[in-house]
């Protein structure tokens, strides 16, 4: 709040940041679905994926 200048009494449900990326961000690598996913229960059977 203090960094907006918001008084005490506002609640802050947003914010947006807007601009551009200081470096272009890298490709996103993935584990397989298989590998974090269970059918039915944590200690069930991989997902199909």
């Amino acid at each position: 709040k203090a960094l907006l200048g918001a008084p005490d009494h506002f609640a802050i449900a947003a914010v947006v940041a807007l601009g551009y990326p200081v470096r272009q961000p890298k490709r996103l690598t993935r584990a397989e679905v298989r590998s974090f996913t269970t059918v039915d229960r944590v200690d069930g059977t991989p997902f199909p994926a």
